[in-house]
Parts: C-alpha cells; sequence; structure tokens
C-alpha cells in the first residue's frame, strides 16, 4: 500500500512539472480579442452554472443540512447554525455576482488601457504624477479602464 501511495505522489509531482511547462511555453501566446470576448463569455456560463448549483443545494440538500435536535438546547444551536448560515449565504450570493460581472465587464479589450488618477495618497509615483500636474496618484490599472481611442 505504501508502494502505491509512492507512485501516486510520482505521477502527481510529473503531471506537476509537465503542466508548468506547458504554461511557461505560452508566455508568448498573446490573447486577441476574440480570445478575450470568448474567455470573458465562458466565466459568465461558469458563474450561471455556479449559482444554479448553490441554488440546487439550497433546495435539494436542505434535508440533509441539520437532522432534528435532540434537546431544547440543540434546536438554540441550530437557530445560530441557521442565522450564520444565511448571513454567509446572502453575502455570497452578492459577491459572486460582483465577481462574476466585473470580471466579464472589464475583461481584455484592445483599445482599453489602465486609468490613472491623480489625487493625494500614500501610494505615489513622483515622476509621473508631476509630469500630469498633480502631486500625488493612485494607480487603478484593472478597475477602471479608459478608451484609448480619444485623449482628454
Amino acid at each position: 500500500m505504501l508502494a502505491l501511495f509512492y507512485i501516486f505522489i510520482g505521477v502527481a509531482i510529473g503531471v506537476s512539472f509537465w503542466q508548468i511547462t506547458r504554461i511557461l511555453n505560452l508566455r508568448g501566446v498573446i490573447a486577441t480579442d476574440k480570445d478575450n470576448d470568448r474567455q470573458g463569455k465562458y466565466f459568465i456560463l461558469f458563474g450561471i452554472f455556479i449559482y444554479a448549483l448553490m441554488i440546487y443545494c439550497l433546495i435539494g440538500m436542505n434535508v440533509l443540512m441539520l437532522p432534528e435536535s435532540a434537546s431544547y438546547e440543540g434546536e438554540n444551536d441550530d437557530l445560530l447554525f441557521d442565522i450564520s448560515f444565511w448571513m454567509i449565504g446572502i453575502v455570497q450570493f452578492i459577491m459572486q455576482f460582483i465577481i462574476f460581472f466585473f470580471t466579464y465587464k472589464y475583461r481584455g479589450k484592445k483599445n482599453k488601457e489602465g486609468k490613472v488618477l491623480c489625487r493625494q495618497s500614500y501610494i505615489r509615483n513622483d515622476l509621473d504624477c508631476y509630469s500630469r500636474g498633480c502631486n500625488y496618484c493612485t494607480y487603478w490599472v484593472w478597475y477602471f479602464p479608459m478608451d484609448r481611442s480619444h485623449e482628454y
């Protein structure tokens, strides 16, 4: 049995090295707008799948969550479990929507570039800020892409 475990570990390490070399070979490949658009749509479909799975688990698997309490104190514990479960579920539902929506909205596009917002902040790049006429800058590279088709 121990030999089988060692064989499994060896195969897992071999597959890991194989996958790492495949990823490193993809460094020179640059995605096109079509690739980025397709991957954004795939991610939206994956988000819909995650939501469907979550709703199925909430409705279909509700019987398997907790059995009936055996004592009065157990009912109080079940109430605390239900409250925390619903709070975590609501936050997870909202956060999943935000993650999937903004990943699709700000997928890579050829004519988009990160926008530099100049304002007072502890994060600064003096040369770039002085060239733009302000003292402090904060970079929001992926969050606020700007259109490069026209200059402001």
